[in-house]
């Protein structure tokens, strides 16, 4: 057992590590594409929010953070990043294009991107249900073979 959870503090290290970079590498990336810091900065806006509704159900579920959830948190971030890059794109479009106002272009663009956006989402949830079910189980399991705890 002690090889297990070493080998799981070894991966939480390196994620921890990793988290940051990869997402200084999406917003120079994303201020390459986009020319601003601003257009960045409200796409990357999207993880923490996604981060904070998975934490939400994980803690409802009874579930801690470990590294098969930080891999879906993963996938979660790449999601919410898309989704917001088709956001802006087609916000910033609008406005310079049809030379819309802020709150016209906001209204109108996200009417015509909400399904696509739903899409990507409903996308990614259907792949990951699988790996989800499986975890659930594999959870459900682990609490039938704990002894009960004496109060």
């Amino acid at each position: 057992m002690g090889g297990q959870f070493e080998n799981q503090q070894r991966a939480q290290a390196r994620l921890l590590l990793i988290m940051p970079l990869l997402l200084v590498l999406m917003f120079v990336l994303l201020f390459a594409q986009f020319g601003n810091m601003r257009h960045p900065a409200l796409i990357l806006l999207a993880a923490p929010l996604g981060a904070l509704g998975g934490l939400v159900v994980l803690h409802l579920r009874g579930m801690t953070l470990n590294v098969s959830s930080a891999v879906g948190f993963i996938a979660l971030f790449g999601v919410g990043v898309m989704n917001g890059i088709i956001m802006v794109s087609n916000l910033t479009r609008l406005r310079i294009e049809e030379n819309l106002p802020l709150k016209e272009s906001v209204v109108r663009g996200a009417s015509e991107r909400f399904r696509p956006v739903l899409m990507t989402a409903t996308g990614l949830t259907l792949v990951w249900l699988p790996a989800f079910y499986y975890l659930i189980e594999r959870w459900h399991e682990r609490k039938l073979r704990e002894p009960e705890k004496a109060t």
